[in-house]
C-alpha cells in the first residue's frame, strides 16, 4: 500500500515481503517542525516492534516529516513556499525575542549595557542543511531554486528588516501571535542563472547611484573568461602571473612601456588596483589605489607577510559588509551567510565522498554506515529520537560487507572509472569486457557465476564507456545492490592498475547538487561583493563559531538548547 508523507508517497510492504523493502528506502524524509532556536524534537511513542522505518515515521509527528527529493517541479515549488515560510517565521520570532530580552536587560539599571543581539537563523540553517544534505537533499535540478528562494524571503522583505523591535510588541505571547511572514514567490531564473545574483546586482547598482564611492578603492578582480584579453606589462608587473583586464588596461597610460597580450582561459583575475602586484602608477583610475596605502605593500621576504595579509582581508570583508553602498540589510546579509554557509559545506562533503570512493579503507566504513542509516531510515541522530527505533531492528553496518544483507531500497554502490592519461583504448575496453574465466575446471561454462562475468557484457559499451572517460574524466561502470559484488568489481578494475572508485547512489546525487551550488556561488560572488566576501568566510573559516561582522557562516546546522535561555552564568555558579 502507499503512505503519504506531505503529498509523498511512501511505499510500505508486508512481513513476508523482501526485508530490504520493509527497511528505510533512499532518499530518506527529514523532520521540520521548525521553532525559534532550530527544529522541536517531540517526545514519541513510536513501536519498538516493528522495523518498518514508515510506520516509524506514522507513529511520530507525521505531519512534520517531508520527503524534499521528488522531481515535480509544481511539488518542489509549493513545498519550498511552505518550508521557507515556516523556517523564516521561526527565526522571525527568535529575534524578536532576542530583542525584546535585550530591552527588557537594558531597562534594569542594575544590567551592564550590552549591543544588541546579533541576527541568528538556526531554522533556516536546519532547512539548508537538509535540502542540500546527502541523504535527504532536493533534486539537483531544483537546488539553485531552493538557495534562490532561502535568501529571497528575506531579500523582498528588506523595506522592513527587522532591525529593531516592533513598538507594538509588548510581551512574548505578542510575539508569538504576530502574523507569519509571507511565503515567497518562486524564483524567475534568466537564462538559467540564479534570480538572487539578478536582484542583488540590481541592487548594488542601486546603491552605488545613491551614495559617493568610499575613499578605499578595491581591486578590480574581474575573473576571466575562455577567449578574454588580458595584459602583461613587464614594467608594471610584479611577475609574469600578473595581469590586467583590457578595459582597464585602455584606461591607464603604459606609454613607452614593454607590454604584451594574449587570450585567456577560464580563471585567473585582473590585478589592477592590487598594489602588491602591480604598480600604482599602471593602475586605471577607477581602481587606482591610494598612495598611503600602497606605501604599506609587503615585500617578499617579509615573514609575517601571509599572517598580515590574512587581516586585510579580514578587514576589508568586514568594511564590505557593513559599508555603504555594498552594505545590505542584516536580515539579508544573515540569510544570505547561512544559505552560503551550508551551500559550502556541501561542497566540501561532495569532495570528500569522492576521495573516500577510492580507498576500500574508507568507504567499507562510510557506505556501510550510510546504507545502515537509510534502513534506520533517519539521517539525523536527532531523529532516531523521534521515531524510537533500536538499531538492533536493522542490518549492522559490518552485516553489508559480509554479504548477510542486501542494500536498502533506492541504495546502490556505483563503481567508477577515472581517466589516468596512461593506459591505452584496448586496455581498458579489455578491463572492462573480457571476463575473468570463461569456463569452470573441468571445461563446464560459467554463465551464472557473478565474480566471472564481464563487467560490461557487450565490447561496444565498453568502447563507448572508454570514449566517456577519455572526454569526460571518469564515467560509471555499473551500479551494484550489494557490498561483496561491488567490492569485487573494484578489485577488478584495480588489479589491472586503473584508476576506480565505489560511491554509494547519495554521494553521486550529491556531487550532482553541489556542481549546481558551486554555479551558484560563482554568479553570485560575480554579482555583489558581500556574496564574495561571505563565500571566502565559508572557505576558510576553522572555527564555526567565528563570525564576519557579526554574522554566522554556518558550517552545520545549529539547533539552539533549550537550557541556554534559563541557566544564565550565575545560575550555573550556584549549582556548581
Amino acid at each position: 500500500m502507499d503512505q503519504w508523507i506531505n503529498d509523498t508517497p511512501v511505499t510500505t510492504t508486508t512481513a513476508a515481503a523482501d526485508d530490504t523493502e520493509a527497511l528505510g528506502a533512499y532518499p530518506l524524509p527529514c523532520f521540520l517542525k521548525f521553532c525559534p532556536g532550530g527544529v522541536a524534537y517531540p517526545a514519541t511513542t513510536a513501536s519498538n516492534e516493528s522495523p518498518d522505518a514508515s510506520a516509524a515515521v506514522a507513529g511520530s509527528d507525521v505531519e512534520n516529516w517531508y520527503r524534499l527529493y521528488d522531481p515535480n517541479p509544481t511539488f518542489q515549488r509549493e513545498l519550498y513556499r511552505k518550508l521557507i515560510q515556516e523556517a523564516t517565521t521561526a527565526d522571525d520570532r527568535l529575534r524578536k525575542y532576542a530583542l525584546h530580552y535585550h530591552a527588557n536587560a537594558a531597562a534594569n539599571p542594575a544590567s551592564p549595557s550590552s549591543p544588541p543581539p546579533p541576527f541568528a537563523m538556526p531554522s533556516l540553517s536546519v532547512l539548508a542543511e537538509a535540502a542540500f544534505g546527502r541523504l535527504t537533499g532536493v533534486p539537483h535540478e531544483f537546488v539553485k531554486e531552493w538557495a534562490d528562494a532561502m535568501v529571497l524571503q528575506f531579500l523582498d522583505a528588506a523595506a522592513a528588516p527587522l532591525q529593531e523591535a516592533p513598538t507594538a510588541v509588548v510581551s512574548e505571547e505578542d510575539i508569538w501571535n504576530a502574523k507569519p511572514k509571507a511565503a515567497v514567490a518562486p524564483p524567475q531564473h534568466r537564462s538559467g542563472t540564479s534570480s538572487l545574483a539578478y536582484r542583488l546586482k540590481e541592487q548594488l547598482r542601486e546603491s552605488s547611484a545613491q551614495v559617493e564611492s568610499p575613499n578605499k578603492r578595491r581591486p578590480c578582480g574581474y575573473v576571466f573568461k575562455r577567449g578574454d584579453i588580458a595584459w602583461n606589462c613587464r614594467t608594471c608587473q610584479t611577475d609574469a602571473t600578473c595581469v590586467i583586464c583590457d578595459n582597464c588596461f585602455r584606461l591607464s597610460d603604459h606609454e613607452g612601456h614593454e607590454v604584451y597580450f594574449h587570450r585567456t582561459s577560464p580563471g585567473g583575475c585582473c590585478d589592477c588596483g592590487d598594489a602588491e602586484a602591480w604598480k600604482i602608477e599602471g593602475c586605471c583610475p577607477i581602481h587606482r589605489p591610494d598612495p598611503a596605502e600602497a606605501a604599506t605593500a609587503t615585500n617578499a621576504d617579509d615573514p609575517l607577510e601571509a599572517v598580515r595579509m590574512a587581516v586585510k582581508g579580514q578587514e576589508f570583508q568586514r568594511d564590505t559588509l557593513t559599508q555603504k553602498p555594498t552594505a545590505l540589510p542584516p536580515a539579508t546579509t544573515a540569510a544570505l551567510a547561512t544559505v552560503i554557509g551550508a551551500a559550502v559545506a556541501a561542497l566540501v562533503k561532495a569532495v570528500d565522498g569522492a576521495g573516500v570512493g577510492a580507498d576500500p579503507s574508507q568507504f567499507k566504513t562510510l557506505w556501510a554506515h550510510e546504507a545502515a542509516l537509510v534502513a534506520q531510515g533517519h539521517a539525523l541522530l536527532e531523529e532516531s529520537y523521534v521515531k524510537q527505533q533500536p538499531w538492533n531492528a536493522t542490518p549492522q553496518p559490518s552485516q553489508y560487507w559480509a554479504g548477510n544483507h542486501k542494500l536498502p531500497k533506492g541504495y546502490q554502490l556505483h563503481l567508477r572509472l577515472h581517466n589516468d592519461d596512461v593506459h591505452t583504448f584496448d586496455e581498458v575496453i579489455d578491463a572492462l569486457h573480457q571476463p575473468r574465466s570463461t569456463f569452470r575446471r573441468g571445461g563446464a561454462e560459467n554463465n551464472n557465476d557473478h565474480e566471472n562475468q564481464s563487467l560490461v557484457p557487450l565490447r561496444e559499451q565498453a568502447t563507448e564507456m572508454t570514449h566517456h572517460v577519455d572526454a569526460d574524466g571518469q564515467v560509471t561502470v555499473r551500479a551494484y545492490d550489494n557490498c561483496p559484488a561491488a567490492l569485487q568489481g573494484f578489485r577488478r578494475l584495480k588489479t589491472r592498475g586503473l584508476h576506480c572508485a565505489l560511491v554509494s547512489t547519495p554521494q553521486v546525487n550529491l556531487e550532482l547538487r553541489a556542481k549546481q551550488l558551486a554555479m551558484w556561488l560563482t554568479e553570485l560572488a560575480s554579482a555583489h561583493p558581500v556574496a564574495a566576501a561571505l563565500t571566502v568566510h565559508a572557505l576558510v573559516q576553522v572555527d564555526p563559531q567565528h563570525t564576519l561582522a557579526g554574522y554566522h557562516v554556518w558550517h552545520e546546522p545549529h539547533i539552539i538548547p533549550t537550557w541556554t535561555g534559563v541557566l544564565d552564568p550565575a545560575a550555573k555558579q550556584d549549582e556548581m
